[in-house]
This record gives C-alpha cells, structure tokens and sequence, in this order.
C-alpha cells in the first residue's frame, strides 16, 4: 500500500510539471505567471482526470521491475483518453481565455514522456542493483579496440548477467582514462589490489596477440588470486555478432604463438593436382598432414599405416568429406620392402611425407632393436621406393631428439636425416628433413598423462623440476611441415621454429588450475626422476647457426653435413639391420654407436651394454666417422649439379 501511495504521490509532481510546463512552453513564462490563477484552479482536474485512468488501467499496480511493452501501452491508453477529456471539461468549465489547446497536446507529450520515463527508470536501476550483486563481476585486461568492442556489446547489454567493474592495462599512457565510463586503474601488478577492491569473478583478456610467456603470466597471477581466467576465441564461427567469444583457457592457448606468416598460395599450388603419400597416417602428425593436404587439392591422397584402427579412422573420415579424392586404404608396415614396393606401384606418388616412426622415448629405449627396424629400415624401404618411382618430393619428419643424440630414438632418427641427406645426392627426387620438438595433442603426449592423473586426484609425476621442453600445436607444426616441403630444393634440414622451451613443472601447474583444482593443495606434484634417455633440455639445431629461409618460422641448418656415399652406408645398414632383426639388443646398440659417435646414450644404455658384442659388431663394421673421406664420404655437390623433376 505504501508503495502505490508513493506511486500516486510520484506522478502528481510529475503530471504537475507536465502541465505548468506545457502551458509555460506555448504562451511563456510571463504569460504563464499572469494565468497562475487560471492553472491553479484547473490544475486539479487535470490530475483527477489523469490519476483516474492511471488506476483504471493499472498503473498504481504494476510492479516496476518487471516495467515493460505492456506499461508503456498503459501509459499511451492512459494519455489518449486523459488528455482530450480534460481539454473538454478544462474548456467547458473555465473556456481558458488566452490559452491555445495546442497546450493539451505538448502536455501529453510530456507526461508520456514523465511518466513513462520514472517507471523505466526505476526498473533499471532495480535491474542494475540486481545484476551488481548477483551477476558475474568482470575485470578487463587490455583497454583497447577490443575492450569497447566487448564493453559495448556484452557488458552494457541491459539483459547481461555481466557487471564490468574495471579495465587494466600495462599502457602507462591509458591509465586513469576511461572507456564508456570505466576507469582504466593500472597494469597487471595492480591485479592484486583492484581484485581485492572490487571483488571481481572473472579476468577477460582483451588482446587478441597476447600469447606465450605472457599469457601465461596473467594466467598465473590470477590464478593465484582465485580469479577465472577467460580469453578471446581465434575462431571465428563462434563470435557473437561483431563480439567474440570468450572461453576458459586450455593449455594449448597457453602455449599458442602469433599467426605463422605462411604462403598458403605456395602451399596449395604446390600440393594442387598432384598424387600424395602419407606413411604414418593414422598417428598425431600423419593424419593432421592427411586433413591438411586434403584441403590444398591433391589429384589422390594415399594413406599409409600399420595400425588398423588407426587407419581405418583416418581413411574414413578423409572419405566422408572428400570423397573419391582418396585413395584405398594401405594397411602396411614400412619395415615390409615388398609391400612398401607394390603400394608405391598402384599409388605411384609424387609426393611423400615420411611420418611412420616410433616415438616415444621410455618405449623405444627399451626396444631399440624394433626402432632401428621401423625408423631406419622403414625409412630406408619407403625412401628408397620413392627413389626408384621418380617421386618429385620425400618428406622426413625428424625430431629435436635428433640433435646430439641422448637416447634411441634420437639416434635413429638422427641416422634417418643422413639417410635421406645422402640419398638426396645421387637421384632426382628431393629429400629433405624437418625438424622439430613435442606436439601438444599427440597419442602419449605428457598433457594427456597430466590430465588423467589430475582427473583420477593422483599427484602429477613430473621427471625433473628443471626439465624444459618445446612445444607446438599439432596443426601449427603440420603446417609448417608443408611449407618446407614446398620450398624444398633438395639435402636441406628444416628446423620449425618451437617459441621457447617451456618448463615442465609450470606447465603441468597451470594444467592443474585449468582443470580447477589448485597445484600443492588439491593435487600434488611428485618429482621422479629422469627416464631412461631424457635429457634435461632439447635443442634444435646441431650447430650454432640456422640460415634463414623467406619464412620466420622455417630455418635451414648450416653446420654442413658430410653424407657418406650411398653403398658405403647402405652397407653398413644392412649390418645394423640384421643385429635388429635378430633382437640382439647389445649388438644393436654398439653398432648404432659406432654409425654415429655423436650419439651419447644416457641412464638406459650402461657402458658394459654398449661394450658387450662390440668385439662382434667391430668384425663387421667400420667406424663411417674414422672412414676415408675419399672413398666413403663426400660433400654434398651444388644444387645447381644435380639433375631435377619439374
């Protein structure tokens, strides 16, 4: 009751105003203190008039949060009735001698506008206490194009369950200005303080290059405070209008790099219209290159691989959406020469992309006869097929593991560069190699161990504390590998650039906060130990400097690589591969030693495996390093002498 009290006594006053200032915009304000009589007298009716529809349609009993198209079609009603009705009775009554009617209707107008505008008024002010103290309070990080983008269209939306309660930015230049009336209070190092100040629920990241190591340190000084972290979405499709969308960061945004500076006409004239052969297909990087090479246009599409499923998965999802652009599925083992032959023969590629390997390091140190046999015989047996087919391109996909050798697998793959390097000089394809580090995404890759472990509550294992590692997106490296390819002349070895290394106690860190638990209260982080093979730092390149190449991302190694001639070494692998297949796991490790002195095994290689069947392997072998250069090893000739496919 008090409150439709209050209501009544509200829109006299302004019903009052409504009048007195109709009368006095028409006739003036002299004309109107000589009426003051006049209007005195017919002031009441007017509001008797008025007050009466009001009650009639409901006016006094609306409840004004909930104002809405029903209110205003009451206020409208409400005025078309009351406005002609006085002017009738006003000119019966008292026939307003030096008043013009037009006053009746800029009274209506006005008391539209009176009425109708406390009524709004009050409802969005109830509407803005609410959604300050209920809605999602928001600080904003970056108080530039995109901050007022999002300010403007999300958090000043009157429906918004958002309240922006401040911006932040490291600018010096922009603080203590304002955007839509939101102060900018400082940089990051003021977070702290303004999360204390303001109560703030979430951290909106408004600058769209914001990548790497400082991402990850708003990520973390925020963290730290219990505020939710949310960055802007790269894709496109799920912007809100002009809006974009915000998500919870994963650890892959953590790690994102600016927008590669990629010549995606190269890439796709190189590709278009030509046969490709991917090994490996199924895995992590076979099938992103088998999803990515579909889309530049290839006549055929070869998928190879020795897992089934793996296979079938690839094949089918490549066939649903391109149709009849890809070939029958090759379920194959690269290790089997004959079966790599007779694909190549119905395939008959132009283009090869080597990624079947093994590659996990703890596995492949323990097997290391099963790695020589896949990661060098199998790219002998693919590499060699290649060859004899006249492919125009082969592809090698290497690793960082490969440099200075530590463990098998490094070892092998490192022996593959020089396979392919020294096959590069005497045929017409174009070998080369690609080199980088940890994919993130990757069957096995340590992300998804962490996320199982956080998932179950076990402590994370990390190995070691000081342990770094370099990482890229699955889709970022795949595409670079694409790149180099295209712009391969032969005998290079391409390194990706990887950003820096990332240590690997702060990622699995920022891993537990973003799946919501907090690192040393919630989950536990257990050190282990290195494994058998791990270095505690990788490296990418052998020598100390990289030729660049037209794309930042892409560099050539320089350190020049001496290639043994192709029957020296073939000769030698074959010794290395039938101490493979016979699973004579210490001969096979000496000789893998010996091919190549750089390779310096650590924790699962002891000194009496490598000295056990030494004395055997050294009846068969030479040491390549201490061969004469003039009969075994020669530099690699001019690009310009060596005879090439168009």
């Amino acid at each position: 009751m008090r409150g439709r009290l209050l209501l009544v006594a509200l829109d006299v006053i302004l019903l009052s105003v409504a009048y007195i200032s109709a009368i006095a915009l028409r006739i003036g304000w002299e004309g109107a203190l000589e009426n003051v009589g006049l209007i005195l007298r017919t002031l009441p009716v007017v509001l008797v008039i008025s007050l009466y529809f009001h009650l009639r349609l409901g006016l006094f009993h609306a409840i004004l949060r909930y104002a809405s198209v029903d209110t205003a079609a009451a206020i409208l009603k409400s005025v078309f009735f009351s406005v002609p009705l006085s002017c009738l009775v006003l000119f019966l009554l008292f026939r307003l001698d030096g008043i013009p009617r037009s006053v009746f209707v800029i009274y209506g107008m006005a008391a539209i506008l009176l009425v109708g505008g406390s009524r709004f008024f009050v409802r969005t002010r109830i509407h803005d206490a609410k959604r300050a103290a209920s809605g999602t309070r928001l600080l904003f990080y970056g108080a530039g194009d995109t901050a007022e983008l999002v300010l403007r269209g999300v958090v000043l939306a009157r429906n918004s369950s958002y309240v922006a309660v401040g911006l932040i930015d490291d600018d010096s230049a922009k603080q203590g200005r304002r955007i839509h009336g939101i102060k900018i209070s400082g940089g990051l190092e003021s977070l702290p303080e303004i999360a204390a100040a303001t109560k703030i629920d979430e951290l909106w990241v408004c600058i769209p290059d914001l990548v790497g190591e400082q991402l990850r340190k708003v990520y973390a000084t925020a963290s730290r405070l219990g505020i939710v972290v949310k960055i802007m979405s790269l894709d496109p499709s799920l912007t809100q209008g002009d809006v974009p969308a915000f998500h919870s960061p994963d650890i892959s945004d953590l790690l994102r790099r600016p927008p590669r500076n990629l010549d995606r006409g190269r890439m796709k004239s190189w590709i278009r219209g030509r046969r490709v052969l991917i090994t490996g297909a199924g895995g992590s990087i076979g099938s992103e290159l088998a999803r990515q090479v579909a889309r530049l246009a290839p006549a055929s599409l070869a998928l190879c691989d020795v897992s089934e499923v793996s296979l079938f998965k690839i094949h089918l999802e490549l066939s649903n959406s391109c149709g009849n652009l890809v070939d029958k599925p090759y379920l194959i083992d690269v290790r089997d020469a004959l079966g790599v032959e007779r694909m190549f023969e119905e395939a008959s590629p132009e283009i090869v992309f080597h990624a079947a390997a093994y590659k996990h390091v703890p596995i492949v140190e323990q097997s290391p006869c099963q790695a020589v046999s896949t990661n060098v015989k199998g790219l002998r047996n693919v590499a060699v097929a290649a060859a004899r087919h006249k492919s125009a391109n082969f592809i090698f996909v290497s690793t960082d593991k490969a440099v200075r050798p530590a463990n098998v697998l490094g070892a092998t793959k490192r022996l593959g560069e020089i396979l392919v390097q020294t096959l590069d000089q005497i045929h017409e394809t174009r070998f080369c190699a690609v080199r980088f580090g940890n994919v993130l995404g990757s069957s096995g890759s340590v992300v998804e161990t962490f996320r199982d472990q956080i998932r179950r509550g076990d402590p994370v294992t990390v190995t070691d504390p000081r342990m770094t590692r370099y990482f890229m997106l699955v889709s970022e490296a795949v595409e670079l590998v694409i790149q180099a390819g295209s712009i391969g002349k032969g005998g290079e070895i391409f390194v990706l650039d990887m950003g820096d290394p990332v240590q690997i106690k702060h990622m699995a860190e920022d891993l537990i906060r973003i799946m919501g638990k907090e690192p040393g209260r919630d989950i536990a982080i257990e050190y282990t130990g290195s494994r058998p093979g791990e270095k505690l730092h990788e490296e990418l390149l052998i020598g100390s400097n990289a030729k660049k190449t037209a794309f930042r991302d892409i560099t050539v190694e320089t350190k020049p690589v001496a290639t043994a001639s192709w029957p020296a070494l073939e000769t030698e692998l074959g010794h290395l591969f039938e101490v493979a297949q016979a699973c004579d796991t210490a001969s096979t490790l000496s000789y893998l030693k010996q091919l190549m002195p750089e390779f310096v095994p650590i924790c699962a290689v002891t000194k009496a495996q490598l000295n056990h069947g030494a004395n055997d392997a050294r009846k068969r072998t030479r040491n390549l390093a201490n061969v004469d250069r003039e009969e075994t090893w020669q530099q690699a000739p001019t690009q310009a002498t060596k005879p090439r496919l168009s």
